[in-house]
């Protein structure tokens, strides 16, 4: 089954979505080695799965490992299309997370590390969403416990991994494919 992924097409600096084999390596450019690659089945599913919670005007989602606006929107627009689209027409109140400012990420917090966690997070999330960051950090233990620290009681948590993707080092990629029984 084919997969999306996304790259820059160099001439217009404008990018494009090609069909790619997901046992084949993502697209290089001399501009981006790697892009991280949510794949658009997979912001299918996972949208699907959002939609199925019902959350309104009064729930708080939080997107742990989130990058960029310009990512969710211009690189891989499944992801603002599938996942984030449909919240804010119900006006969900949406927080992205990442460890590294930049525009469209609303707080900048290290979820690989002990306690680091803003107070304003801290049991905050009705619903956690953590697609494919488990596979760049060395403590997932750390970071699940903290991912656990971030949702409210009684709160949902979606965490993807990949299983069969090509090695994507965003800073690295520890090699982390578990199975589902795994995760």
């Amino acid at each position: 089954r084919s997969s999306y992924t996304t790259h820059l097409n160099l001439r217009g600096h404008k990018p494009r979505v090609p069909m790619i084999d997901p046992r084949q390596e993502c697209p290089r450019s001399s501009i981006v080695d790697y892009l991280p690659c949510v794949l658009a089945e997979e912001a299918t599913w996972i949208g699907a799965r959002i939609a199925a919670l019902h959350l309104g005007s009064e729930a708080n989602v939080i997107d742990v490992g989130s990058s960029s606006e310009r990512t969710r929107t211009v690189y891989q627009p499944y992801i603002g299309y599938e996942l984030f689209s449909p919240l804010a027409k119900r006006a969900v109140n949406v927080i992205h997370v990442d460890t590294k400012a930049d525009e469209g990420v609303d707080v900048v917090a290290d979820v690989t590390k002990p306690r680091h966690l803003p107070d304003r997070l801290v049991a905050s999330g009705d619903l956690v969403l953590c697609a494919n960051l488990l596979e760049h950090v060395t403590d997932r233990a750390t970071v699940l416990s903290n991912l656990h620290a971030v949702t409210k009681p009684g709160g949902r948590l979606i965490v993807t991994v990949p299983h069969r993707y090509p090695y994507h080092p965003d800073p690295i990629d520890t090699g982390f494919r578990p199975s589902p029984s795994e995760l």
